[in-house]
């Protein structure tokens, strides 16, 4: 189970999910019909009786749109940086 948070201003709680547990940065996700990218992954651990267990994990995403968007602005603002 995630908590998913949109990072697109202003950060936005999606809710709880169920994912596969290796899902990871640059996965594609799908969430109430919107397609999303795992920007980020933070899990919490606390420990227990000398054990580490887990406490919570969060996906941070951004719109699947707005995350190729910016992958082509930074890219255009690094060409016109060497160019």
């Amino acid at each position: 189970m995630f908590e998913i948070l949109d990072m697109a201003p202003p950060p936005t709680s999606l809710g709880i999910h169920s994912f596969h547990p290796l899902t990871h940065n640059g996965d594609e996700i799908e969430v109430e019909g919107s397609s999303y990218i795992v920007q980020t992954v933070i899990q919490r651990f606390k420990l227990v009786r000398g054990r580490y267990q887990r406490v919570d994990s969060r996906l941070e995403v951004r719109p699947t749109g707005r995350y190729f968007y910016e992958v082509y602005l930074e890219a255009c603002m690094e060409q016109a940086d060497n160019g």
